[in-house]
């Protein structure tokens, strides 16, 4: 949906939620909005340490994280730049960038480049879960400005010229408020062509601009100056499976499924048979 029609249409969903209580159908419609390039129904898949992820069943939340951490030096291209006006004064765009969070998902299956990312260094473990059931939980109907904040949305991987011809003309146009922020989210979800094997999905949160909001109000609070964002899960809903690395050893299984279980997962254990070796048999 292009900006236009989204715009529309959130002024559709504003005007009746203004008319009286707001209920499930309406607020589902405006999750539907903030989906960017990707169907609720599609799965997907996240890489941890097994450390990372016990902690997250045991918490009962994911985290998302600034993106200035990540290790790409050309993520979040726009904002991490040095600006100008017109008349040469320098600006930054600090203060914006640090409003965004995000996390990082892929639509592969399986990926040898994905699991030594992270497994090199530790014990992966990969979950399966949908699109809809992390926006059931990560888009917060209780935060006011709700249809600005919480995103999920399909990353494009563009070749290193067309980044820099980003920086070609003036970009006023992407700080304008016309567009509810969405030309500032789809920056975020812009990467080098040289990453393209993630086919990554991200969700992206925005903190609000003003600071009067009631947070005892909001089911996932935040802390403004915090380089974490949190929100509250349900493991056993979101993960519909957990696969180990295929290169984890069995007795390393056999005791991380254990801390699972005692945890708290009820769901499915597997160990990824990427490396397995497969029983051809040749007739001749």
């Amino acid at each position: 949906m292009d900006s236009m029609k989204r715009m529309e249409k959130l002024r559709d969903l504003d005007f009746q939620a203004s008319a009286g209580p707001a209920g499930k159908l309406l607020y589902d419609q405006y999750r539907e909005l903030n989906y960017v390039d990707v169907l609720p129904d599609t799965d997907l898949y996240r890489i941890f340490s097994f450390r990372r992820l016990l902690e997250s069943i045991k918490n009962q939340r994911l985290t998302l994280v600034r993106p200035v951490s990540w290790k790409d030096p050309y993520e979040n291209f726009l904002l991490n730049a040095s600006g100008r006006l017109s008349d040469g004064t320098p600006i930054s765009f600090a203060p914006v960038r640090d409003l965004f969070y995000g996390q990082c998902w892929t639509l592969r299956k399986e990926c040898d480049g994905l699991w030594k990312a992270v497994s090199a260094k530790s014990i992966g473990a990969k979950v399966k879960t949908k699109a809809s059931k992390l926006m059931n939980y990560f888009y917060d109907t209780t935060h006011e400005f709700h249809s600005l904040s919480y995103f999920i949305g399909l990353v494009s991987y563009l070749p290193d010229s067309d980044i820099h011809k980003y920086f070609s003309n003036k970009l006023d146009w992407i700080f304008g408020g016309g567009d509810q922020g969405m030309n500032l989210i789809y920056t975020l979800l812009t990467k080098r062509e040289a990453f393209d094997y993630e086919k990554e999905v991200r969700l992206i949160f925005r903190l609000p601009n003003n600071d009067d909001i009631d947070l005892s109000k909001v089911t996932n609070p935040w802390r403004k100056n915090s380089r974490l964002f949190h929100f509250r899960i349900d493991p056993n809903d979101v993960f519909e499976q957990i696969v180990f690395s295929p290169d984890v050893k069995q007795n390393d299984f056999n005791i991380c499924s254990a801390k699972l279980k005692s945890a708290g997962y009820t769901g499915q254990i597997l160990r990824s048979d990427l490396y397995d070796k497969p029983n051809f048999v040749a007739t001749i």
